[in-house]
């Protein structure tokens, strides 16, 4: 993989974080009733262990953008 095809890839998992950040936090999200066998947190973890494999660098991590 190339720095730039990793950059990229970063920039999305940048996104899935942030628009599972925004459903987490929602009012809205606590109406709906269900028991998921995966939670909004778990996919948020994955997504940081991905950017974590991409870059290193921890400023450059989706938990502290």
């Amino acid at each position: 993989m190339t720095n730039q095809q990793k950059r990229e890839l970063l920039e999305l998992t940048r996104a899935a974080h942030l628009a599972l950040s925004k459903v987490q936090n929602s009012p809205l999200f606590f109406e709906v009733e269900y028991s998921p066998d995966l939670t909004i947190s778990d996919g948020l973890s994955a997504i940081e262990y991905l950017a974590w494999e991409l870059a290193p660098d921890p400023l450059e991590h989706v938990h502290e953008r």
